[in-house]
């Protein structure tokens, strides 16, 4: 089976719970390859240049005062964040995002002509709803299932690195169960369908699935997250 020899976790914390409008607040890069632990990578709090809506503050924790004060311009961060991305696949790198299609419609949006999936992403949400049965699909409650630490979460930090966590016990999971399909997934491209496939079985949201391998399809997407997942 097709597995990533190094992936990079991502995970955005925002102004409000609305990918349709929400800015960045902070941002988290970080490294991972099997066996070992997450390492250090890039992470910011943001400059979001509108307000932060009380929800959202009350669960990551950064006022309008803190990101006035200590973040980054947002426009220089979503550059930032997308070429560090772009690099990252080019070096083969699949990117790993708990919940992706949120993450990825904010920086779709505020990426001038939009941000283009051209590498492999996995989903450990979506993972998650193929061998997690029972019981909340929240990272934390995902984190906890496989005895994963998570003591600061909606950090954006402490979640892109157990989402890599994560990512690689739900991978290995996969992997034993692929082995027992007649067709087994043996390329970036089949994970990629087979993800997208389970995330549409699940309700996950509504895409139009066509002719093009993609995961998410930004420009097709119809955002219906689930509620339990929203931010």
């Amino acid at each position: 089976m097709w597995l990533p020899e190094y992936v990079v976790g991502f995970d955005l914390e925002t102004t409000s719970a609305d990918p349709g409008s929400a800015n960045i607040v902070s941002y988290a890069l970080v490294h991972g390859s099997p066996g070992n632990p997450p390492a250090a990578g890039r992470s910011s709090v943001v400059d979001p240049g509108i307000p932060i809506s009380p929800g959202a503050m009350s669960v990551h924790g950064i006022t309008d005062e803190r990101a006035r004060a200590e973040g980054m311009n947002h426009a220089a961060a979503v550059d930032l964040i997308g070429t560090q991305i772009r690099h990252a696949w080019q070096c083969g790198a699949a990117l790993v995002v708990y919940n992706a299609p949120f993450d990825l419609s904010i920086l779709d949006r505020h990426t001038p002509g939009g941000f283009s999936i051209d590498g492999p992403v996995i989903d450990p949400l979506v993972l998650s709803r193929m061998f997690v049965r029972s019981g909340s699909h929240r990272l934390s409650a995902v984190a906890s299932t496989f005895g994963i630490a998570l003591t600061d979460a909606h950090d954006a930090y402490a979640d892109a690195s157990s989402t890599v966590q994560i990512a690689w016990v739900l991978l290995e999971q996969l992997r034993r169960q692929s082995a027992l399909w007649e067709v087994p997934v043996q390329s970036a491209e089949e994970f990629m369908v087979l993800q997208q496939r389970a995330a549409v079985a699940h309700q996950q949201l509504r895409c139009r699935v066509g002719e093009r391998v993609g995961w998410p399809r930004l420009g097709d997407l119809r955002m219906a997250v689930a509620e339990e997942c929203c931010r």
